[in-house]
Parts: C-alpha cells; structure tokens; sequence
C-alpha cells in the first residue's frame, strides 16, 4: 500500500507497482487514488464532491485524473495547504463543517482526499449528516488492500465502504 493520494498520481500507478514489484514480485500494489475511484464505483457513486486539502495547483491535477476516469465533480472545496505539517494538523471537526457543507449539493457521494488528513474518527459521523457515501484516501487504501489480501470482514463504524 502506498500512503500518498496526490503522490500516487504524480509517480503513475503502473510505475509504482512496477517499483514494488522489483522487489516483491507478484505482490498486489495498491494506492489511495486509484482504491478511491475503485470504492466509488463500488458505491455507485459518479457524481462526487471533492475535498481536499492542497493548493490548486495539486488540487488540478486529482480533478483531472477523477474526470479522465468518468466521474464527475459537481462540487469542490479546498484547505488551500502548502503541506505537511499543516495538512496532518488539520483539525477533524473543521473536515465535517467543509464535507458537509461541499457534500450536502447535488451528488451522489463525498470524496475526501489526502492520507494525511485525519479522517478515521470522522467518516461514519460525516455520512450519517449527509445521508450519503462519504470515501477518505485513507479509507479507500484500507478497504482495497483488505480485498486485495482477500479479507472480505465487514466493519462497523468507518462508514458504508466497509459494507461492500
């Protein structure tokens, strides 16, 4: 599993399992942007809002790998952080107020970018305010490195992902 949602984009998603694979091969390679789009559809979700926490530069970049994959993002909203240490001090309850609030539009889930958000605690609480499947970086790597190690449990309380 490879921690980085933006990370995965910029080193490509082939290119990373090939670097693992050189040393592991055959060893299932996953990452957190690609696990995202995987949970989505899995949630039948193609309408989504994003939050993030990058600049827009960065913020660019995972719009147009999102769209190039078919989803579309009806709503955005962003931290507008440079990066770590700020992203990792992002206060929880200040993710609920922004996910609610890009979230409660027209679409069919919330996507939360970053691994280094802390989105654990939150996940459950911020889907049952929106009433609607809310998918984190962290989350998402979590759930598509279980299936992929054939780990099919299902987990209360990190939200409806770990349902599918």
């Amino acid at each position: 599993a490879f921690a980085c949602t933006t990370g995965s984009i910029a080193v490509g998603p082939v290119k990373l399992q090939e670097m693992v694979q050189s040393v592991k091969p055959g060893v299932p390679v996953r990452n957190p942007v690609d696990s995202a789009i995987d949970a989505l559809a899995k949630l039948e979700c193609s309408k989504v809002a994003l939050l993030t926490p990058y600049v827009s530069e960065v913020n660019a970049t995972l719009e147009d790998y999102f769209i190039d994959r078919g989803l579309e993002l009806t709503s955005k909203a962003a931290f507008n952080l440079a990066g770590d240490p700020q992203i990792d001090l992002v206060d929880p309850e200040c993710i609920v107020e922004a996910g609610f609030d890009v979230g409660s539009g027209d679409c069919d889930g919330l996507f939360v970018s970053c691994t280094g958000l802390r989105t654990a605690g939150i996940v459950q609480r911020l889907e049952d305010k929106l009433g609607k499947p809310v998918v984190t970086s962290n989350q998402a790597l979590a759930w598509s490195t279980l299936r992929a190690a054939g780990i099919e449990d299902k987990i209360d309380g990190f939200g409806r992902l770990f349902h599918v």
